[in-house]
């Protein structure tokens, strides 16, 4: 049954954005600049963009050198939520209960150039099609380059497979148990296959922030853009 656009308004959708301090390749990189802006700023910017959101927050793990992204947030009136540290999908789950969110958006700080028009596309096909989990990111092979998708869960689906004995690898990676049982769940993969997929938007390593920082310089008009990757996914 499709959702009416009351509805599509109404449901109480979030956009969660994951976030630590401690990273082990490049330590504190969400609080690092790209270009005029640290990676935090540039996800809760776009996050903000993404229509029919109710908000965005923050979420970071219990480990205290987490506590300057919490400043972070403090200072700027954002939004945040902390729990586990390692298990992340227990905190999702927490969280997604503790805003009474019916959807969550789920976006990594370390893709801070994630396509807000793209989530808006994603979502609005989740909510219609009444899935338990929908993905637009690269892992899926769905056409996009890497950095550039994201993910949406159902409330429900967080807290059923939160209940279940996983090991620490599925409760680190919270959508690796849905990806590896699909049958299980309803599941909706939106692909693009004309997009080279080969690009790398996501910022993992210094190395990462000084090509895409390189990226974003030849195109400084369009860096507001939800789509300026198109320059380079266009590409092929």
């Amino acid at each position: 049954m499709q959702h009416t656009p009351n509805k599509l308004i109404t449901t109480r959708v979030f956009a969660f954005i994951q976030a630590r301090y401690n990273s082990t390749r490049f330590p504190g990189k969400v609080l690092k600049f790209l270009k005029n802006k640290c990676l935090l700023e540039w996800c809760v910017e776009r996050a903000e963009k993404i229509k029919h959101i109710k908000d965005v927050v923050v979420l970071t793990g219990d480990d205290p050198r987490n506590k300057r992204i919490v400043d972070w947030c403090q200072d700027r009136k954002i939004k945040h939520f902390r729990e586990s540290e390692d298990d992340v999908l227990h905190r999702f789950s927490e969280a997604a209960n503790h805003f009474n969110a019916d959807h969550v958006i789920r976006i990594t700080a370390d893709n801070p150039l994630f396509d807000h028009d793209l989530a808006s596309v994603l979502l609005e096909q989740h909510l219609s099609r009444g899935t338990d989990y929908s993905t637009s990111k690269s892992e899926v092979k769905s056409g996009y380059p890497h950095g550039i998708g994201s993910e949406i869960f159902s409330k429900s689906v967080l807290n059923s497979i939160n209940r279940l004995e996983l090991d620490e690898y599925d409760r680190e990676h919270v959508n690796e148990y849905i990806l590896r049982n699909k049958s299980l769940f309803n599941t909706f993969y939106l692909e693009n296959p004309s997009i080279n997929p080969n690009i790398n938007f996501s910022i993992d390593t210094e190395q990462d922030m000084s090509i895409v920082s390189s990226m974003l310089n030849q195109f400084p008009n369009n860096i507001r853009n939800s789509d300026f990757w198109l320059n380079y996914g266009l590409e092929k």
